[in-house]
């Protein structure tokens, strides 16, 4: 019912107590007062008459009044029904709006991991093994470290070598704590970023897991495996994050360097608390 059809409902009920309003003092005055009609000079008549129009207009006026009501309150329901349906047909609209943000920021997201994975990851990988190439002593040169590094290390072994299984890395275990912490940060860096870099965009395509570990190969990932080990007590390492999608076993490990540099890292930072 709209605002036309309820005024005309309004209407229709004032109609209706005007015409009982006349019936009903038409018939009083021919009854009792005669035709033509004269006013009596009598208060008892004005009396009676007032109860009369009170008991027949009056009774419909308050008749017409609950009608009326009843419209009003009809009106508001269908009007706030008409809110409600609204309301949801906007919330519908909402989630539909959500969802395909959502599926906007998805495929975005997994544009970006593709493009990550033939941009950037190829570069990164040839400049891991670029260092993996690099004799100790050219390397700590580079890092001006050369001076810091104890004398019996072999310096022509590559940093390759120290995560090889049968690489002479025990030396970093014996340097203190704070010396042993820089020099496993230069050797893993590289590495833990690609490791870093890998894992963010398995978050968001798996699929390209075989993808990655065609590109960057076993020898490649041992390294990634030992710096995440490594790096796993570090203050934002995200460590839980990445071993998921790297497949890295935490705890005891299977060869000899991952746990080894499992340890380092273990002795060299402090675990962060629960």
């Amino acid at each position: 019912m709209d605002q036309k059809e309820k005024n005309k409902g309004y209407r229709w009920l004032a109609i209706g107590v005007g015409v009982i309003a006349l019936l009903a003092t038409g018939a009083y005055v021919y009854k009792f007062w005669g035709w033509p009609p004269s006013a009596s000079d009598k208060t008892q008549d004005w009396a009676n008459f007032a109860t009369y129009i009170s008991g027949t207009v009056g009774v419909a006026a308050v008749v017409a009044t609950l009608m009326a009501f009843v419209i009003t309150l009809r009106q508001q329901k269908r009007l706030i029904d008409s809110q409600d349906e609204m309301i949801e047909k906007q919330e519908q609209q909402l989630d539909l709006a959500r969802q395909q943000l959502d599926g906007e920021e998805r495929r975005r997201k997994v544009e970006l991991a593709y493009n990550c994975a033939v941009n950037i990851i190829p570069p990164v990988v040839k400049e891991l093994e670029r260092q993996r190439a690099l004799p100790l002593e050219r390397y700590f040169n580079k890092l001006d470290l050369i001076g810091d590094i104890p004398f019996e290390v072999d310096l022509f072994e590559t940093v390759g070598d120290m995560f090889k299984d049968e690489g002479s890395y025990q030396w970093l275990i014996e340097m203190d704590r704070g010396w042993g912490a820089c020099i496993g940060q230069c050797l893993t860096a590289s590495a833990y970023r690609l490791g870093v870099l890998v894992s963010d965009c398995l978050h968001e395509a798996r699929e390209l897991e075989d993808y990655f570990r065609s590109i960057i190969g076993s020898d490649n990932f041992r390294v990634i495996e030992c710096a995440m080990l490594f790096k796993k007590n570090s203050v934002n390492s995200g460590f839980s994050r990445h071993q998921i999608v790297l497949r890295i076993v935490d705890g005891q490990q299977s060869n000899p360097v991952a746990q080894f540099w499992h340890d380092l890292g273990e002795r060299v930072f402090e675990k962060p608390a629960e």
